[in-house]
């Protein structure tokens, strides 16, 4: 069983974007990936405390980040998008998250960093539903569309977030090109995924190619498996109580674990989970 759970979550968790080394079909990876990821939100229904979908950081030294009291049981997944967003001014300027999920990092973008607007945008309808009944406040709104045809006009943010969704996206040169057409110039795109070790060129390059600058690039796969240690107690509560007994191995791999697969390929250095801010030519 293990076995068969690691190679399933070796296809669900480690693509290059696009077809991968595999030789697998672009469209039949993303018929089961939207599957899978709408089956999951669609589980999540009944689980409102759930609004972060993301792996965890653990800083590896200073100050704690100062959060107000009911997003304490959040801090290793809000830890995630702070780090990706808190280099980049974010006061008063429109800001848009590719692939919201939950929402939780989006809400917690727009009462931490007053943008003067964000949108989050997720493929998924129940979690588009979701976020705009959990999630209500001035400022922040939610919407369905493809990362990879985002239907937003053209330079009209100033910002855009993207936390740890892109393995899943089987175009990945197309979201890249959505992004900079999105971004007014001189705007920032704030970006966090991770890949196999051997996929890392490729991905290189994609974003080089890209037309994006680059600012800054950051290997976090220590901190993110400080997260997904900390958080194992609590995922392997959450899948006992939101998941079918006999899907309950696979979904504790999806989780991360602590002995996963996920988590060993991290901690062994298999695969890399990188921080990248970038930048539109102004």
């Amino acid at each position: 069983m293990v076995r068969l759970t690691d190679r399933i979550t070796d296809r669900f968790s480690a693509t290059a974007g696009g077809a991968t080394a595999e030789g697998r079909s672009t469209g039949i990876w993303e018929k089961s990936s939207k599957f899978l990821y709408n089956y999951v939100n669609k589980g999540l229904q009944d689980a409102p405390q759930v609004t972060f979908l993301n792996y965890g950081y653990v800083p590896s030294e200073g100050q704690p980040i100062a959060l107000e009291a009911h997003d304490e049981p959040n801090r290793v997944y809000i830890q995630l998008y702070h780090h990706v967003v808190s280099s980049v001014d974010l006061g008063g300027r429109d800001v848009v998250e590719v692939s919201s999920g939950r929402g939780g990092g989006a809400r917690y973008i727009t009462e931490y960093f007053k943008p003067k607007s964000m949108l989050g945008v997720d493929r998924c309808t129940f979690a588009v539903d979701f976020c705009t009944k959990q999630h209500a406040r001035p400022g922040l709104r939610f919407m369905h569309g493809d990362a990879q045809a985002l239907p937003l006009e053209n330079d009209c943010c100033d910002a855009l977030v993207n936390v740890e969704a892109s393995h899943d996206y089987p175009q990945l040169e197309r979201f890249f090109s959505e992004v900079r057409r999105v971004l007014r110039p001189g705007g920032h795109f704030m970006y966090t995924d991770f890949r196999k070790r051997e996929h890392c060129a490729q991905w290189y390059d994609q974003i080089q190619q890209s037309g994006l600058e680059p600012v800054e690039q950051v290997d976090i796969t220590t901190n993110v498996v400080k997260g997904l240690e900390y958080l194992t107690q609590q995922h392997v509560a959450l899948v006992k109580q939101l998941s079918p007994f006999l899907l309950r191995p696979i979904f504790r791999q999806l989780a991360g674990v602590k002995g996963s697969y996920v988590h060993r390929s991290l901690e062994s250095g298999k695969q890399k989970y990188i921080r990248y801010v970038l930048r539109k030519p102004a």
